[in-house]
């Protein structure tokens, strides 16, 4: 799938951030995925770029973002884009689109496997 405009997105978003924070992109299956997901890397150098492969259903990967929304525990910038964002979570299972979703719940959960792979300090 061609994604034109995203790599001048990606760069633009990692200067904004600062190399301290951690880009992490999907990995799409396929000898394309692993080439795209190459250059975007090399277009982010110095950048700490982390690729994840994907695996099993959506619905059970977006699992963990639906528990957190569902206490509360979910907080968005206000955007055009929130009404369409909620929509696709309450449409679930078998929702039209899932593309959002899907993009956020691997954000969340590569920041909880961050946070839970932290040593924690202990003062005394």
């Amino acid at each position: 799938m061609a994604r034109t405009g995203y790599p001048i997105r990606y760069l633009a978003t990692a200067k904004q951030d600062g190399p301290h924070v951690r880009i992490v992109l999907e990995i799409e299956p396929g000898s394309a995925g692993k080439a795209y997901f190459a250059h975007i890397k090399t277009l982010l150098l110095g950048y700490d770029v982390v690729g994840i492969r994907p695996t099993g259903r959506k619905l059970l990967r977006a699992e963990p973002l639906l528990a957190a929304y569902q206490r509360g525990g979910v907080a968005m910038l206000n955007g055009d884009w929130n009404k369409a964002f909620v929509q696709e979570m309450q449409s679930l299972p078998g929702g039209k689109h899932d593309d959002q979703l899907d993009s956020v719940a691997m954000g969340f959960n590569a920041l909880v496997a961050m946070r839970d792979s932290q040593p924690m300090m202990t003062i005394m």
